[in-house]
């Protein structure tokens, strides 16, 4: 009988000892190794995820893992995470990730988890600033917008490669301003660009334009801003077979609610890649922007446009009037037009000095009408030295040049005169400058000794840079002030005074800060050769009795005995406006009460008399009528002028407005 063999007992404890051991090794290895493919770093490991890790290590989210974003918090998604990125690792190794590029769905549970964005977001609690535009994430979020459901990353994205989950504009522009059937855009202006916003920005100096005015007259922005916005945000069908190859997937095409679900609420689809672009921006050095009249006629306004730009004249450089370069467009100055019945018949809209008034405040449309007087001016005189030129330069051995200097001039006179100053004033006034030295430099070649005046440039050089976009060249005529005849061309140019002697734009633009001492220290010197008549013409004819525009004139009862020194003479032989003070020094008490009345009176006669004359209807007026008003007009300006409320004549004054006053009357409209 054969021995049998006598097993050993296992040493179970050993077994277990391992088995734990390895067991713990395992969990720890499991553990670490969750830990580690967590970590942002992990991720880098593959050479193509480089530029989204230095994107997301450069951004606000640089203390957030991957994973914590692009997977919603839970067990089972953390699970879901580390299949999918063994998945990742199989195409990294096998080289199938060059197929497509990465991609990945960032869901609202992630962005909205504890710790991160909290839901005070949704509530309404809160604005968030973009690019000065206030945004609340309550209606975007929560409500339907224009009939779909967005979800965070419909506006935040990585469109851009280095900029990490940030606000793409053509989101926003495409879901504003496209156009669609069902639903309404958002294309408000003041939605986003609020009064308050552009008022505070105009009070800080952060705009180009003071926007104050615009919000205090409720102005509409297209009045001025026109074509901001181009592209009109189409989806081609194309567009599906970058995605889908089915044609059976075009069948929904024209169901966009299903599609915008499926796209935008479902999955995290970019709308570039989709719609065209959408841009919105002020249109910038564009002149078919202005207008697009050229569709059916061609050559349309090219001078106007020209000047408008800035562009177009003969060896002159391009300058641009600066509310072209802001994107005014003509409507913006163009706002009158003939009445019509009819809706069909075509209506031309033109410009009106109302137009400089309702953006630059009241008085600024006369400086409309002084270009155009300065300018014309500037023309006649160009076009006659033209024609005197042209026959003094006809024989010579550099006729070619000649001819082309001449052929330089005569268009840029030509371009100002059609395209009309008004649209460019600096710009014109450079092309008739330009002209003016075309015509010089050709005489010289010529060989002629006929020469062109040169005061014709003295008034454009002396005005300052910052002036001349609107202040080209000085007011031909002379103005009026505090009751004197001032020229600015005698000043300026023949005793060289600077603009910024007598105005300034520190507090308000063109404010005069030269009083009238301030004038007297030039003008009161003794000058043998002048009177004081020289400058107060119409208080001296007043006092004197000889002005014309009364019949048989008396002179005042003071001017046998009196000369404008009497009153007019202070300490020291300084030249002074008399009170009721210098009266009483020579009459008794009292004078200086009847000083006082009498002013009063004339005051009071000429408030009443420019009440009268605006409720004149001048239009209504006949021939004669319209004479008599011209001569009231003087009659109220010569008083303006004396500045003496009555004081130089009292009695011829006084008869003299309150004839005007019933003259006035007169004329009133019948009720």
């Amino acid at each position: 009988m054969s021995e049998k063999k006598v097993k050993k007992p296992r040493n179970w404890k050993k077994i277990g000892l391992i088995s734990g051991a390895g067991l713990v090794l395992f969990v720890l290895l499991f553990a670490g190794s969750v830990h580690y493919t967590s970590k942002p770093s992990f991720c880098r490991t593959c050479h193509y995820m480089e530029s989204f890790y230095q994107s997301w290590k450069e951004s606000s989210h640089s203390n957030v893992t991957c994973t914590d974003c692009h997977y919603p918090p839970g067990l089972k998604y953390k699970l879901r995470g580390k299949m999918e990125g063994l998945v990742q690792v199989v195409k990294y190794t096998t080289h199938a990730y060059r197929k497509s590029k990465p991609w990945a769905e960032i869901p609202d549970e992630s962005c909205l988890r504890s710790g991160c964005h909290q839901r005070q977001l949704l509530e309404g609690k809160g604005e968030e600033e973009f690019k000065g535009v206030h945004f609340s994430h309550k209606p975007h979020l929560t409500q339907l917008r224009r009939g779909k459901k967005l979800r965070c990353t419909s506006c935040h994205s990585q469109i851009v490669q280095g900029s990490h989950m940030v606000v793409t504009e053509n989101t926003c522009f495409v879901c504003h301003f496209k156009k669609g059937e069902k639903y309404e855009e958002h294309s408000e202006c003041r939605l986003c660009h609020t009064d308050a916003r552009m008022l505070a920005n105009s009070q800080a100096g952060t705009l180009r334009y003071d926007h104050t005015m615009v919000i205090e007259n409720k102005m509409n922005c297209q009045e001025c801003h026109s074509e901001t916005i181009s592209g009109d945000g189409a989806v081609l069908k194309e567009q599906c077979f970058v995605c889908h190859f089915e044609n059976e997937r075009l069948a929904r095409f024209n169901d966009t609610d299903f599609l915008h679900k499926t796209h935008i609420t479902d999955h995290k689809v970019e709308c570039f890649q989709c719609h065209l672009p959408i841009e919105h921006k002020i249109s910038h050095r564009d002149i078919e922007a202005v207008s697009d009249c050229k569709t059916c006629h061609e050559h349309t306004h090219v001078p106007q446009k020209d000047l408008l730009a800035g562009i177009g004249g003969k060896g002159v450089e391009s300058k641009p009037n600066p509310m072209f370069e802001i994107g005014l467009n003509c409507r913006g100055c163009h706002i009158l037009h003939g009445y019509s019945t009819n809706e069909l018949e075509e209506v031309t809209y033109k410009a009106d000095p109302q137009a400089c008034e309702k953006c630059h405040g009241k008085g600024f449309g006369n400086l409309m009408k002084q270009w155009e007087t300065i300018t014309e001016a500037k023309i006649n005189r160009l076009e006659k030295w033209y024609q005197t030129v042209r026959t003094k330069t006809r024989t010579g051995d550099r006729q070619t040049e000649i001819d082309e200097l001449l052929a330089a001039a005569e268009f840029n006179i030509d371009l100002v005169k059609q395209g009309k100053s008004v649209h460019n004033v600096s710009y014109a006034d450079a092309l008739l400058n330009t002209a003016y030295d075309n015509m010089s430099t050709a005489l010289q070649l010529a060989g002629s000794t006929y020469q062109l005046p040169a005061s014709f440039k003295e008034t454009s050089q002396k005005v300052p840079s910052d002036c001349a976009a609107c202040h080209a060249s000085l007011p031909v005529n002379e103005v009026n002030i505090w009751g004197i005849s001032f020229s600015h061309e005698r000043h300026v140019v023949k005793h060289d005074l600077p603009c910024q002697k007598c105005h300034s734009n520190m507090r308000q633009h063109g404010e005069l800060i030269l009083n009238r001492k301030k004038c007297l220290n030039c003008h009161h010197q003794e000058q043998k050769e002048k009177t004081c008549k020289d400058c107060h013409e119409e208080a001296d004819a007043f006092f004197y009795g000889t002005t014309t525009l009364v019949a048989d004139a008396e002179p005042d009862l003071m001017a046998e005995v009196l000369d404008c020194y009497s009153c007019h003479s202070g300490k020291g032989g300084k030249i002074v406006r008399p009170s009721g003070q210098t009266c009483i020094d020579c009459h008794d008490d009292g004078y200086d009460e009847l000083l006082e009345e009498w002013q009063g009176n004339i005051q009071t006669l000429l408030s009443e008399i420019t009440t009268l004359r605006k409720q004149v209807n001048v239009k209504a007026l006949n021939e004669s009528q319209k004479k008599q008003l011209t001569r009231i007009d003087q009659k109220i300006a010569a008083v303006d002028q004396d500045g003496s409320s009555g004081m130089h004549n009292y009695f011829l004054i006084d008869s003299m407005l309150t004839q005007v006053k019933e003259e006035l009357q007169a004329l009133q409209p019948s009720s």
